[in-house]
């Protein structure tokens, strides 16, 4: 709903639209690897406070400078290069939020921290369905920016005061098999989250954790770049059942991409095999 406040209120058509939204998806997955690599680096509270604090300085520069008033409406580039800017800073809460429940939780406890940290995702995106088109279409888009903005600063007051680093010797970088991961993969749409990033990070390690995180968001956010562009062509040939249908050739594609569960015990129940020397 935002989105259709987005086109009327700086007067770009559907093409523009989705380029201006995939501007977010690129930003971020073109920052995710180098903010990975950096918070393996620095630590995740560093780069958290970083990264949480440059992302509400430049939506606060977008609330003054790139919104719509009277006569003047900022171009189609200037937005979209304001959107761009929000994903790269942006992208450096995904790796390091997640080193972080790599580095607080055990074997065990990963699964359902990282899973609560996925939670995130739609449930932001759905605070913001509620949020965002009143005050677009009450207020404007500054303070659309602007309410973004506040909430960036105030999610890095909370990391700063409560997010601190365990000590090395508490850091655990044992890495369970995949078949537990996948034993709890049983509720299409969601349920990959939580399990395939844990099972990720874990795989990896905490101490390379940030690295793997950002490499798995750096295609799951090409996507979110993709997606944007290609709605737009599909519906000036065709509908939106076409748009829902290929979304849902898009998923069973994905699906033997997916490893097999490995049966818990298995192995041991395999014949042993004896070996004879001469």
């Amino acid at each position: 709903m935002t989105a259709v406040f987005l086109r009327s209120g700086y007067h770009i058509g559907n093409s523009g639209l989705g380029l201006v939204l995939g501007m977010l998806g690129l930003g971020i997955a073109l920052s995710e690897l180098p903010w990975g690599l950096l918070t393996d680096r620095w630590g995740d509270r560093r780069v958290l406070l970083l990264g949480l604090g440059a992302t509400a300085v430049s939506l606060a520069g977008m609330a003054l400078f790139v919104v719509p008033g009277g006569a003047y409406v900022p171009g189609l580039t200037m937005l979209a290069s304001g959107l761009l800017l929000v994903g790269l800073l942006g992208g450096s809460v995904n790796g390091s939020s997640g080193r972080a429940v790599m580095a607080w939780f055990r074997d065990g406890e990963r699964g359902l921290a990282m899973s609560i940290r996925q939670t995130a995702v739609p449930a932001g995106g759905g605070l913001g369905a509620l949020m965002l088109p009143a005050l677009a279409a009450h207020f404007g888009f500054a303070s659309v920016y602007g309410v973004l903005a506040l909430l960036c600063a105030v999610t890095a007051a909370f990391a700063w005061y409560w997010l601190h680093e365990p000590s090395v010797h508490e850091h655990s970088d044992s890495r369970p098999g995949v078949a537990g991961a996948m034993a709890s993969d049983v509720l299409s749409a969601s349920a990959w989250h939580g399990v395939a990033f844990t099972e990720l990070a874990t795989l990896a390690g905490t101490r390379r954790a940030g690295t793997a995180l950002a490499m798995g968001n750096t295609f799951a956010f090409s996507t979110l770049f993709l997606t944007p562009l290609i709605i737009p062509l599909l519906l000036s040939v065709g509908s939106w059942p076409l748009v829902w249908a290929l979304a849902s050739a898009c998923a069973l594609i994905a699906l033997p991409v997916f490893p097999r569960a490995v049966v818990a015990g298995a192995h041991a129940a395999a014949p042993a095999q004896v070996r004879c020397e001469p």
